[in-house]
C-alpha cells in the first residue's frame, strides 16, 4: 500500500493531511533504512582522508545499490502519483521524480555528509574497511543487496513478511539473534526519527509548493506528524524485521553473531552515527523536493 491522503479541517480552522495505509515515511524509509549497506555514493574529492573513504564506500557495494535507490524511488513515484492525483502526472511528473531520485544527486549528498564524521577517526575507518572487505563482511553485503533488490517484488516482499511471522510465532535463538540485532544498531528508533524529519519535509514542501497544506501553521504540520508516530514504529518494525529474515537466512548463527560484535564495537558505531546522518539530510532534501512537485501538480490541475 501506498499513502491515501486527503484534507480535512480541524478544529482551529486549518487543513490537516490524513494518510490510510502505509504512510509516505515508511515508503521513503524503504528506500534509506538500514545504516549498514545503504550507502550509494559516488568516488568524489574529499577534504579528508580520501583514498580510505571511497575504498569504505567500494566495499560497501556503492554502484550497485545506487542502482536499487534509484528504481525503488521511480516506484515510489508511480505509488504517490496513483494515490495523490490518479492518472494526472504525465511525463512531466516521471522527469521529475527520476530527477529528485537521481543516483548522482544521491551519491553525492551521502558522500558529502559521511565524509565528515570519519576526520580524525583513522583507526576506526581502517578497521570498518577492514570488516567490510572481508569474506564475511562481502558476503553481508551481498545478501543485503539481494534481499533489497529482491524486495522490489511484491510476491517476495509478501512472502519475507510471512516468513517472519512464522518465525517470530516460533521463537528460539534465530529470532532472539535478529532481535538483538535490530537493539544493537537501534534500527527502529534511529530510524523512527529518520522517518519523522523526512515526512515533515515533505510536509513543508507541500505547504511552501502552495498545495493543500499552503495554509497549514507548521506548528499544526508538527502536531499532525507526532500523531503519527505509533503507526510510524509499528509500521518500521513491520519492514525492518522481515528484511533482515530475508537478507541474512543464509548466515549461519556464527556468522551473523559476529557481524553483531562488529556492529557493536567504536567502528561499527561510528559507521551507523555517520550513516543515519547522511541519509537524515539526503532524504529530507528528496522528501522536500517530492512535496514540492507534488504540491505543484495538484495546483497545475486546478488552473
Amino acid at each position: 500500500m501506498g499513502l491515501s491522503a486527503h484534507a480535512r479541517t480541524g478544529e482551529n480552522g486549518a487543513t490537516v493531511l490524513q494518510t490510510e495505509g502505509t504512510s509516505w515515511e515508511i515508503e521513503m524509509l524503504r528506500r534509506m533504512f538500514l545504516w549498514i549497506p545503504l550507502l550509494a555514493v559516488l568516488v568524489l574529492p574529499l577534504r579528508a582522508a580520501a583514498q580510505e573513504v571511497s575504498d569504505l564506500v567500494d566495499a560497501l557495494g556503492v554502484a550497485r545499490l545506487s542502482e536499487v535507490l534509484h528504481r525503488e524511488g521511480l516506484d515510489y513515484g508511480k505509488t504517490l502519483e496513483a494515490e495523490m492525483f490518479p492518472g494526472q502526472g504525465g511525463r512531466r511528473w516521471e522527469v521529475e521524480v527520476a530527477r529528485i531520485h537521481a543516483p548522482e544527486r544521491l551519491q553525492a549528498g551521502l558522500v558529502a555528509g559521511l565524509a565528515p564524521h570519519f576526520e580524525g577517526r583513522d583507526t576506526e575507518l581502517a578497521q570498518a574497511i577492514d570488516f567490510f572487505s572481508s569474506d564475511l563482511g562481502r558476503r553481508v553485503i551481498d545478501l543485503e543487496l539481494s534481499a533489497r533488490e529482491a524486495l522490489l517484488d511484491e510476491e517476495v516482499k509478501r512472502s519475507a513478511e510471512l516468513g517472519f511471522d512464522t518465525l517470530r510465532i516460533e521463537g528460539g535463538a534465530r529470532y532472539a539473534a535478529l532481535a538483538r540485532f535490530v537493539e544493537v544498531n537501534d534500527l527502529i528508533e534511529s530510524n523512527v526519527a529518520g522517518a519523522m524529519n523526512s515526512n515533515l519535509a515533505f510536509m513543508l514542501g507541500m505547504s511552501d509548493g502552495g498545495g493543500m497544506l499552503d495554509d497549514m501553521p507548521e506548528v499544526d504540520i508538527l502536531s499532525d506528524l507526532w500523531s503519527q508516530e505509533e503507526q510510524i514504529r509499528e509500521d518500521i518494525g513491520n519492514w525492518v524485521y522481515p528484511y533482515i529474515a530475508l537478507a541474512y537466512q543464509p548466515l549461519g548463527d556464527d556468522d551473523l553473531a559476529a557481524y553483531t560484535e562488529f556492529c557493536k564495537t567504536v567502528a561499527g558505531r561510528l559507521v551507523n552515527s555517520a550513516l543515519f546522518a547522511a541519509f537524515d539530510t539526503v532524504f529530507a532534501a528528496i522528501s522536500y523536493d517530492l512535496g514540492l512537485g507534488v504540491a505543484n501538480t495538484l495546483s497545475a490541475q486546478d488552473i
